[in-house]
């Protein structure tokens, strides 16, 4: 650990170092998935009509995404890096795809029961299984959207590990994330690859996000994380970012693809410069307040499962949020004020619903939960440490 004060020189490092938890990574995350179920309920205020969900939705995802990609370069560890590549694909395989299948198949088994609201196209008939069976194949999660993150999350890793293989400096990994980002960018604006059904697993994605998840990389190398911060300064450094961010977030006018804000699913990131810019404040601004946050148990938990709290966001995101933003929409006005209450309200249900199912897969299937090293009483570990 470094010494307060004294960061580890950026020219005598390598990339990634060995993992090991740190408790404002994990808050960090927790917050972000708070944003992540509020951003999807209040999706479905705003596709009823409400300008004001509207507002709320773009500025939550004009940061949200990309914090998870930021907190992901956070915690690359430097002994998985330096395995073979077979071996690191087959734990990143391992510890990513089997959830994205499982949970895949899960919502696909649920919507048999429950009708679901699938934008990429309804289950009615084979041929509406068949057809999102084959985008869930190529990389498009049409069974379970908010399963993107995941195909996305693979691209990216998979792309750090043959680029850790060319060079391990950290000065030439900065200067190739920021070309690569504007190569990015002008693809995607110039080439839709979302409408043209060619964005498998997103690879037309990885060279806009790498810019994140190196920032993370580059992060976690200033020793800022392992520093011992007063709340005297975090709280404020959080409270400065998020007013940057609501003073910026809505000066990106895009342009932008079917929805006015950023929405990389959909490669919509609007401004060039603003994008990146109000991202990377939402990422601190999360990221102070899960610093400046005292020591909480169960905050620690759920950031530490925070890819089966995404997964299982999917359950909500088409069965649950349709139907009760329908709902709220006829039976109330919307305002600021009743839209944050309905979507905070149904954010605090639909976590606490989780929480138990969480304890469940993770005890009984934590193999099928991103946990592959792990004994289970239903199945063996699927990788030996």
């Amino acid at each position: 650990m470094p010494i307060l004060g004294q960061p580890p020189s950026f020219s005598q490092t390598t990339l990634g170092t060995t993992h090991k938890r740190i408790r404002s990574i994990d808050f960090a995350r927790f917050y972000g998935m708070i944003l992540v179920y509020y951003g999807h309920i209040v999706e479905q205020v705003m596709y009823a009509g409400s300008a004001e969900a509207a507002a709320q939705y773009k500025f939550i995802y004009s940061f949200h995404m990309p914090l998870f990609f930021f907190l992901s370069g956070t915690i690359v560890a430097e002994k998985k890096l330096a395995l073979p590549l077979l071996q690191y694909c087959k734990q990143i395989l391992a510890s990513r795809l089997v959830p994205y299948i499982f949970f895949s198949i899960l919502t696909a088994i649920v919507s048999l029961a429950i009708p679901g609201w699938f934008p990429l196209g309804a289950l009615n008939d084979a041929g509406g299984y068949l057809k999102s069976a084959i985008a869930t194949l190529i990389g498009f999660p049409a069974f379970c959207i908010p399963l993107w993150f995941m195909a996305l999350l693979i691209s990216v890793e998979l792309f750090h590990a043959l680029i850790s293989r060319v060079t391990q400096r950290l000065s030439i990994l900065v200067v190739l994330a920021v070309i690569l980002y504007v190569c990015g960018y002008y693809l995607n604006q110039l080439y839709n690859f979302v409408e043209n059904q060619q964005a498998f697993w997103f690879i037309n994605e990885v060279p806009v996000i790498y810019l994140f998840y190196v920032a993370g990389v580059l992060l976690q190398k200033s020793g800022f994380l392992h520093r011992d911060f007063p709340r005297r300064w975090t709280l404020p450094g959080a409270l400065l970012c998020f007013l940057l961010v609501a003073l910026t977030f809505d000066l990106n006018q895009g342009p932008f693809r079917i929805i006015q804000a950023v929405v990389i699913v959909l490669s919509g990131h609007g401004n060039i410069v603003l994008f990146p810019l109000t991202a990377f404040l939402g990422s601190f601004f999360i990221l102070f307040a899960a610093v400046g946050t005292p020591a909480a148990g169960w905050i620690s938990y759920l950031g530490q499962n925070a890819l089966s709290l995404f997964c299982l966001n999917g359950l909500f995101y088409h069965f649950v949020n349709p139907v009760t933003a329908t709902w709220f929409a006829k039976a109330c006005t919307t305002s600021h004020a009743t839209v944050f209450l309905y979507s905070t309200l149904m954010t605090v249900l639909s976590l606490a619903v989780c929480l138990p199912l969480i304890f469940l897969l993770t005890r009984y299937v934590p193999q099928l939960m991103g946990k592959p090293m792990h004994e289970g009483p239903l199945l063996r570990p699927l990788i030996k440490k």
